[in-house]
């Protein structure tokens, strides 16, 4: 299935975003307004700051603490 996955992302137009040092430490910081964030999810909404649009779209529910984001997900 991974192999599958990784084939369809290839050949699709998803941009894998590289995190740098100041998403990163923008994430410690959400992480201290949001302690039920992990640092990866509070990463993710770092790197989603950088974008006009903040809409998520995720299972977890842990991102509808953050104001201004809004997930879409059951």
């Amino acid at each position: 299935m991974a192999v599958k996955v990784g084939h369809w992302l290839l050949d699709s137009n998803i941009k894998i975003i590289q995190t740098d040092v100041a998403q990163k430490a923008r994430a410690i910081e959400i992480v201290a307004k949001y302690p039920g964030l992990s640092f990866y999810d509070a990463l993710t909404v770092a790197v989603l700051e950088g974008f006009d649009e903040k809409i998520i779209v995720s299972f977890d529910s842990d991102f509808d603490l953050v104001k201004g984001i809004t997930r879409i997900g059951n």
